[in-house]
């Protein structure tokens, strides 16, 4: 084998392929170089109309609007033979989930309230759904997540800044046991959370209502 293989001198890389050119393996010519578009997809579960029509003994087109009227979460996978049957996370079943995107932040208030509350966690969508969850302070905002899911539905899609209370913590926590996908905006722009509006505009609201 060391007798038949043929290297060139001028390989450096010791491959084989750096010191000579193949001209079938790399063609050198222009019709050959183009540059094509190229498009990636999400991950899709394997699980197709065709797989679960023939798992369930239903047509072909039920199948389709059955894979379209549910959501697949919370599946896990075993890649080994399981010895012992594997604990089932079911939280995600008890509320609905509330599609489309929304947005998040922490108001605060100069003026402590009658029941001690001097902030509230604010929930939107920005097309005028808006949820307020007074809270004592900040630090009780994975609990006024936790109302918001209770009221509303597990949101499908997230977005807040990057305060370690909207983060970390026992916020975490609940955005593991409810997976849903969360977004941090990038530092330095508040634009790019439409909860802003909301608590500008329920600020001036609570004004004129004073006046």
């Amino acid at each position: 084998m060391v007798s038949a293989a043929n290297v060139a001198v001028n390989d450096l890389d010791g491959n084989g392929l750096s010191g000579h050119i193949d001209e079938v393996v790399y063609p050198t010519d222009d019709k050959s170089r183009q540059l094509f578009a190229l498009s990636t997809e999400e991950n899709r579960s394997v699980l197709t109309p065709e797989v679960l029509a023939k798992r369930w003994h239903i047509g072909l087109d039920a199948a389709r609007r059955t894979m379209r009227c549910t959501t697949q979460a919370g599946i896990r996978d075993v890649l080994v033979p399981a010895e012992r049957r594997t604990r089932q996370k079911l939280h995600h079943l008890k509320f609905p989930t509330v599609k489309g995107r929304f947005y998040t932040n922490t108001m605060f208030s100069k003026v402590e309230s009658t029941r001690g509350n001097k902030a509230a966690q604010i929930f939107t969508n920005g097309l005028g759904l808006n949820r307020s969850h007074p809270m004592k302070g900040k630090g009780e905002a994975s609990e006024a997540l936790m109302s918001f899911i209770n009221d509303t539905g597990i949101p499908q899609n997230l977005v807040s800044d990057g305060a370690l209370e909207e983060s970390k913590g026992n916020w975490e926590k609940v955005t593991k046991k409810y997976p849903f996908r969360q977004k941090l905006i990038i530092p330095h722009s508040p634009w790019a959370n439409l909860a802003e509006s909301s608590v500008r505009e329920l600020k001036a609201g609570v004004q004129r209502a004073t006046r």
